[in-house]
């Protein structure tokens, strides 16, 4: 039998199912196993009927004779007799004596137990099974059971599909040890199944590639086989091994088309805690690109799957999942929507800022963001005052940066294909239109309405859309201020490597055709035009909108960090940088730089060589403190790495690319080469993904690693980590840059410079603590003069001195600038914000 039959019996009709008498209960219960008119168990499932089987004589059903049509599945004994049962009734028969089961009480629970064991093993994740196995205390085999309910919005162009779940459950490694799935129904834009799926069951095909499992009565399929769908799963372990924080759940949709022919609709994954903690969820499908997966009817609404777990199947071993506080009774001052997509740098502002939002003025601050980033929003979620929620928009910007496309574009130093990458930075989140409007819709009935939209970059267009449909006032978060258009020379959409600023190719006027004629592009999927006309909306030039509209846009950034365009509008306002602090960060000692020449003059405290600031400790005892905080933060490897630097008062210098990939080749090249030819005892570390590279490269940078002056680390504490640096070569987005800026140390920006990469690079040359920015395949042939001019004591470039005299932040070293940018979003937000009139 196949596990994907099984059924949520308490759903079925119980006039057909509950015994009349005492009698019957006990007869069901001595003979639970369902006979065929020879006496055979009926036992043996039918998907469907072979190619050559039924077109002469109709099958019907020997209990209600309702007819058995060519593709749905049915039952029969493993003797071949001519004897079958529909699924209905043969489910009617095992809910009938589970049933009974459980009103007839017996000593010890014997016959439940002899029942249990005969029961298929498709019912063991249903709840009255597992109740009757709790309540007599019976050692019987049980699994998980999980229903799926219904699939809204289900994608494709058929106007009726013939449709079925697979679920998958897997490891941390994405390996697969059980499956199941659902039979299959035929419709057009909600499927519908109430179905309970167990795991594990002793069914072969439950740990294989899932069968197709016929149509529910009544449904016209065409298809016959499926095929396969996975590879074959590995053996099932006992539900009681399962490790809950390492196992997650596989949702995908199949639309079943011709003879062993099918094609997934969408899918998810889902951590079996989540499923775990709400009774009932619903979870958006994405299809293969990681967008999400739309209905092909307009508005193209986003396909959300319907499933909850069978409270009575979870074991009792399992560790306690901890259930969210439940937001949904309370009231808050404001419930902010913040829609923002692309990297984590382009992300971690947006949380800090509803932080912020959340603790200071007790908002609701629900972030949109792709699935990705889910873990890091719930991270940061435990806020004492108010509430930050998450909801997925669809999309996966870094895995377009691993596409073929995305790394022509990161080996290329061209402007003009910048300026290509430019005009498409939008267009790549069409997709999530309609998911961001469904959102802030589905937030309108909720009880917790949406008072105001924040957006960031990549979204502008759409946030349009969303004020004008859902009627709802904007704000801009702009992190990368030269995407806002402007006609002065000096302004350009993209930083020209090694040339003069007012490039005609780098202008915002050439931006502007490009953009239009990608966004507008007729034989694109999705186009800006063909959404708003989706939604009953008008053309409307974006800029010129937000322009008209005087809608305020925040640039995160304190003035002087750039030359402001003299035609932005007055609401175009600089506030200072936001940073999203570890909750941990307390500073028992501040950090610690190479000392310069005339700083004890200067009043500087020097011990060693080394400089530290005002609130530096003297006493061994505080010291020992600080190196405990740092073993806590940083972990046993990079704490060491850093005191033992510091015992031989060597210089530390931090490369890091952050989500950018970068040929593992060309990192060992210039690590290598600036640990090995520096003039000075450098010590180096590098953030990064590790992957395997050269094998004479690997070789060099192993034995640094030995002589201790090389470490290798996937990810730390940035905030921690970057005070006791003495130089930075990073790859130039803003919340990484700006980090390394408020250590007061030079900074080298390099990598692909992709956009604002390049706009950071020329603010440190500009600012003076950093040479030009280059590409990292230019940068082996300068990696070593920099770290000799940015850790020299001497300071012959003046980066050092330059960088302590510039401040990047209102709070100082520590400071994050929440506050600041808080205070400001509160303001305008009080002050009145109205929605863009939708032009029809």
């Amino acid at each position: 039998m196949s596990s994907a039959m099984a059924e949520d019996i308490s759903k079925l009709p119980s006039d057909i199912c509950n015994a009349d008498s005492e009698a019957e209960i006990d007869e069901s219960m001595s003979l639970p196993v369902l006979l065929c008119c020879s006496g055979h168990p009926v036992e043996k499932l039918k998907v469907h009927l072979k190619r050559h089987q039924g077109l002469m004589n109709a099958r019907r059903c020997n209990i209600c004779s309702a007819p058995i049509h060519r593709h749905e599945s049915h039952w029969r004994c493993t003797h071949h007799c001519d004897y079958n049962v529909c699924s209905t009734c043969f489910w009617a028969h095992w809910r009938s004596s589970l049933v009974g089961a459980s009103e007839f009480d017996t000593p010890r629970g014997t016959r439940q137990a002899s029942l249990l064991r005969a029961a298929p093993p498709q019912l063991r994740g249903c709840g009255l099974y597992a109740s009757i196995a709790e309540r007599w205390h019976l050692d019987v085999p049980h699994a998980m059971g999980a229903v799926i309910h219904r699939v809204r919005n289900v994608p494709g162009y058929a106007s009726e599909s013939h449709l079925s779940v697979c679920v998958e459950i897997v490891d941390d490694q994405l390996a697969c040890f059980a499956k199941a799935q659902t039979h299959v129904v035929t419709s057009s834009q909600v499927a519908v199944w109430d179905r309970v799926l167990s795991f594990p069951s002793d069914e072969p095909s439950s740990r294989g590639a899932p069968s197709w499992q016929g149509s529910p009565e009544g449904s016209q399929d065409s298809s016959t086989s499926w095929g396969s769908v996975d590879d074959s799963c590995s053996d099932t372990p006992p539900l009681e091994k399962w490790v809950v924080e390492k196992t997650s759940v596989r949702f995908t949709l199949y639309e079943i088309r011709t003879v062993r022919s099918m094609r997934s609709l969408g899918s998810c994954l889902v951590p079996l805690g989540d499923l775990l903690r709400k009774p009932f969820s619903s979870w958006m499908l994405f299809d293969s690109l990681g967008d999400a997966a739309l209905c092909a009817v307009p508005p193209h609404l986003p396909c959300e799957l319907d499933v909850s777990v069978v409270e009575e199947s979870i074991p009792r071993c399992w560790p306690s999942v901890a259930v969210p506080r439940a937001d949904d009774d309370r009231a808050y001052p404001k419930h902010a929507f913040v829609m923002t997509r692309g990297t984590r740098g382009d992300v971690q502002p947006f949380i800090a800022l509803a932080r912020g939002l959340a603790e200071q003025q007790g908002w609701m601050v629900t972030i949109c963001t792709e699935w990705r980033w889910k873990s890091l929003v719930e991270a940061h979620n435990d806020v004492t005052h108010g509430c930050i929620c998450f909801r997925c928009s669809g999309g996966d910007t870094e895995a377009h940066l691993h596409s073929a496309g995305a790394q022509l574009l990161l080996r290329s130093k061209s402007d003009v294909l910048q300026m290509v990458c430019l005009s498409h930075s939008e267009e790549l989140c069409f997709p999530s239109a309609p998911v961001f409007v469904h959102h802030v819709q589905e937030m309108e009935q909720s009880g917790h309405p949406v008072d105001v939209v924040i957006f960031g970059l990549t979204v502008i267009s759409l946030a349009l859309l969303v004020s004008e449909r859902c009627r709802k006032p904007l704000l801009g978060f702009i992190l990368q201020p030269s995407i806002i258009p402007s006609r002065d020379e000096t302004w350009s959409a993209v930083a020209p490597l090694g040339k003069i600023i007012g490039n005609s190719l780098t202008s915002h006027e050439t931006l502007r055709v490009m953009k239009e004629l990608v966004e507008h592009n007729p034989l694109a999927r999705w186009s800006i035009g063909a959404l708003r006309r989706a939604f009953g909306l008008g053309p409307l030039d974006t800029w010129e909108a937000l322009r008209k509209h005087n809608i305020p846009l925040i640039i995160p950034m304190q003035a002087g960090t750039f030359s402001r365009p003299s035609d932005w509008w007055d609401s175009i306002e600089l506030t200072d940088f936001i940073f999203l602090s570890a909750q941990s960060k307390t500073r028992s000692s501040p950090p610690s730089i190479g000392a310069l020449p005339g700083d004890e003059a200067a009043g500087v405290q020097v011990v060693n060589g080394i400089a530290v600031n005002a609130i530096a400790t003297r006493d061994g005892s505080a010291v020992d403190g600080w190196r405990r905080t740092l073993h806590l933060a940083l972990g046993s490897d990079l704490a060491c790495f850093l005191s033992n630097a510091r015992e031989h008062r060597a210089r530390v210098c931090l490369v890091t690319f952050s989500s950018m990939p970068v040929s593992r080749r060309v990192v060992l090249q210039c690590i290598t080469k600036m640990v090995e030819e520096c003039r000075f005892d450098l010590r180096l570390i590098y953030v990064g993904r590790r992957e395997d590279g050269p094998v004479e490269l690997e070789a060099r940078a192993s034995d640094l690693a030995a002589q201790g002056r090389f470490l290798e680390m996937e990810r730390t504490d940035f905030g921690m980590l970057f005070p006791e640096v003495d130089c930075f070569v990073v790859h130039g987005g803003l919340g990484t840059t700006v980090e390394a800026l408020r250590s007061r140390k030079p900074v080298c920006v390099t990598g692909p410079l992709l956009l604002d990469q390049r706009f950071w690079g020329m603010v440190c040359f500009q600012q003076g603590v950093g040479p030009e920015p280059i590409h990292i395949d230019s940068f082996r042939n300068s990696c070593v003069d920099f770290v000799n001019d940015a850790v020299d004591p001497l300071d012959p470039r003046g980066w050092r001195q330059r960088a302590r005299t510039l401040k990047w932040s209102s709070g100082g070293v520590d400071g994050d600038g929440v506050t600041v940018n808080v205070d400001r979003v509160a303001s305008l937000v009080r002050n009145g914000l109205r929605p863009v009139q939708a032009q029809t």
